[in-house]
C-alpha cells in the first residue's frame, strides 16, 4: 500500500485522534498533506480541531467527575499542578483559552480545571474557542512551512516533505521554548 492510499485512507482518523495526543507535530503534518493535496485544508482543520476539542473536554470531564481514580490523585498532588491553579486564578481565561500552547502542561491542564470550581459550560465555551485558534495556527504553519520547504528544495517525495515540515516546526517550537526560558531567567537575574 502505498503512502498517499494510507493517508487517504486513514489521514482524517488518525489527525483527529493524533492532535489530541501528540500535538502541534501532528497539525503541523496536516496542513503539510493539505498543502501537498493530499487532504482538503478544511478537513484536516476539522480533524484537528475535533481531536485537541475532544482531548480538552475528556481530560475535564475525568477531572470533574473521576477525582478520586489513582492516577488524578498522583497528577493532583504535583508541582505542575501548583502551577495551573496558580494560573487558574490568576487567569482564568487566558488559561482556558490558552492551555493548549503551554509545553508540558497541556494535558494537566485540562483535567486540573475539571477538578477545580471552573463550570462545565464555561470550559466548553472556552475549550471550542481555544481549540479553534489552536488548531488554525499548527495546521496554518503545517501548510506555510510546506509551500516554504516546496519553494526551496522543489517537489520532495511525500514523506520526506513531511518529515521537513515537521522537523522545521519542531526546530521553531523548541527555539521558541528555549528562547523564553532564557528570557525567564535575565529577568530573575535582575530582580
Amino acid at each position: 500500500m502505498s503512502f498517499e492510499t494510507l493517508v487517504a485512507q486513514l489521514g482524517l482518523p488518525f489527525l483527529f485522534i493524533g492532535a489530541g495526543t501528540e500535538g502541534e507535530a501532528v497539525a503541523v503534518a496536516g496542513g503539510a498533506l493539505a498543502h501537498r493535496g493530499m487532504l482538503p485544508l478544511w478537513e484536516v482543520g476539522l480533524a484537528v480541531l475535533g481531536g485537541s476539542l475532544a482531548q480538552g473536554q475528556i481530560l475535564f470531564l475525568v477531572g470533574r467527575y473521576l477525582r478520586g481514580i489513582a492516577w488524578v490523585k498522583r497528577a493532583s498532588s504535583g508541582p505542575a499542578y501548583a502551577r495551573v491553579i496558580r494560573g487558574l486564578e490568576r487567569h482564568p481565561v487566558g488559561l482556558v483559552l490558552g492551555f493548549r500552547f503551554l509545553f508540558g502542561l497541556r494535558s494537566l491542564t485540562p483535567l486540573v480545571m475539571g477538578t477545580s470550581n471552573v463550570s462545565a459550560m464555561r470550559f466548553v465555551l472556552f475549550n471550542l474557542i481555544g481549540a479553534m485558534i489552536w488548531a488554525v495556527t499548527f495546521v496554518g504553519l503545517g501548510f506555510a512551512f510546506g509551500t516554504g520547504i516546496e519553494h526551496v528544495f522543489g517537489h520532495l517525495p511525500v514523506h520526506i516533505h513531511l518529515t521537513a515540515v515537521v522537523a522545521v516546526a519542531v526546530v521553531l517550537l523548541v527555539g521558541i521554548w528555549l528562547w523564553r526560558k532564557v528570557r525567564r531567567s535575565r529577568i530573575v537575574e535582575v530582580v
